[in-house]
């Protein structure tokens, strides 16, 4: 087991989230801004830009976003960090959390889920979460499924969302390969 802190460049003591790209880089959201570690050290990432990041998610295409404290999302790259533009083309912001499914970004902003193609297209938003999602995981369908307080909902680009099960304080869920899900919740145990 290895340690990371200041010694190794991992200037804030707490992480909120993780994502590891196609490249095997180690992305580290934290309340510090965006590390990134090589196998040799981690080097704070655009810190002009995000001074603290609360979501991080690698595409299979190489491309990694973050989303700062104002629900910013960025795409971070060797230049630094550049601000996702919305569908009207003002870059967005209020995301809670994101995730990307193969090349597709979705972001959820408020109860609404949205996605974005590779090419930069966004396509028509979700609304029907009951909640705020915490998480964001690929699901099985191609689309991706929302862990919110109220429960674990689903959906694929054509919509609808809708609801699978309801766990109360739902944090987190992935999806096994022949559809069913396992959820985690603040208040209770492992839920499959």
């Amino acid at each position: 087991m290895r340690h990371f802190g200041p010694e190794q460049g991992l200037l804030a003591p707490t992480v909120v989230a993780l994502a590891q790209d196609q490249a095997g880089f180690l992305w580290v959201a934290t309340a510090g801004g965006v590390f990134r570690y090589d196998g040799v050290e981690m080097r704070h990432w655009a810190p002009d830009v995000i001074v603290h990041a609360n979501a991080l998610a690698a595409a299979a295409d190489d491309r990694v976003a973050a989303v700062d404290d104002y629900g910013r999302v960025f795409l971070l790259d060797a230049a630094g960090a550049t601000a996702v533009r919305g569908p009207s083309g003002a870059p967005l912001d209020s995301v809670g959390t994101i995730a990307f499914v193969g090349d597709t970004l979705w972001v959820a902003r408020g109860t609404t889920l949205m996605a974005q193609l590779p090419d930069g297209r966004w396509l028509p938003p979700l609304p029907g979460l009951d909640l705020p999602p915490r998480r964001l995981r690929p699901a099985p369908t191609g689309g991706v499924d929302a862990a919110t307080r109220g429960g674990v909902w689903t959906t694929t680009a054509r919509g609808p969302v809708h609801r699978l099960f309801p766990l109360t304080g739902a944090w987190d869920v992935l999806a096994y390969p022949d559809g069913r899900r396992v959820a985690i919740s603040r208040a209770g145990p492992v839920v499959e």
